[in-house]
């Protein structure tokens, strides 16, 4: 899909790939019982991203060690800065070794679910045709970089407006995007271009 004359999300430049959104904002309010969640639909908009920001994209998606680097780098931190706090307290009382603890396991778990997420996704992309990944890309990239929280501090997430998503029914976005029953019922109707009641 190319629409030029439209600026890239991520750089400003012309974009080459064009994806029709519809937001989601969802509010989650804590209460005595637990938490509940309230949803509204947001804008219908196009945004664009080029073809540069979408192939550099791709190439650190499939970059799987530089990327596993980076997780240890960040996560190993925590696990080093937990393993030096264990052994300061360890003949202290249990209550100040937790802290220790807590910092080794969450060092520990950011590292291997984070591997576990770049690799699965490298391996998503390997087996598509070039044009594929290269689209996919730049579908991620725009998730990557579109706002994520309103000015009132509502979640954003977003439902692209593609033949995909025309073939769902109210129940099938409901799952794929964690919708509630009558946003599910309002979004189908939004996406196919139907007046609200």
């Amino acid at each position: 899909m190319s629409d030029k004359g439209h600026a890239c999300l991520k750089c400003g430049a012309e974009g080459d790939y064009t994806f029709d959104v519809l937001e989601i904002q969802t509010l989650h309010i804590r209460e005595m019982g637990g938490e509940r969640r309230i949803q509204s639909l947001g804008l219908r908009q196009t945004w664009y991203i080029c073809r540069n920001c979408a192939v550099d994209h791709l190439k650190e998606i499939m970059d799987v060690r530089s990327m596993v680097f980076s997780l240890i780098l960040k996560f190993g931190l925590v696990l080093a800065a937990g393993l030096i706090l264990t052994a300061l307290t360890w003949n202290q009382d249990l209550p100040l070794r937790i802290p220790g603890f807590a910092a080794i396991l969450t060092g520990a778990a950011g590292i291997a679910e984070g591997c576990r997420r770049v690799m699965n996704k490298a391996g998503e992309y390997r087996n598509l045709p070039e044009e594929e990944k290269i689209h996919t890309a730049a579908w991620d990239l725009l998730l990557e970089t579109a706002p994520r929280k309103t000015e009132e501090g509502s979640d954003l997430t977003y439902i692209p407006i593609d033949e995909k998503t025309l073939n769902y029914k109210n129940g099938d976005l409901m799952i794929l995007y964690d919708l509630l029953p009558d946003i599910a019922v309002r979004a189908h109707k939004l996406i196919h271009g139907q007046p609200l009641d």
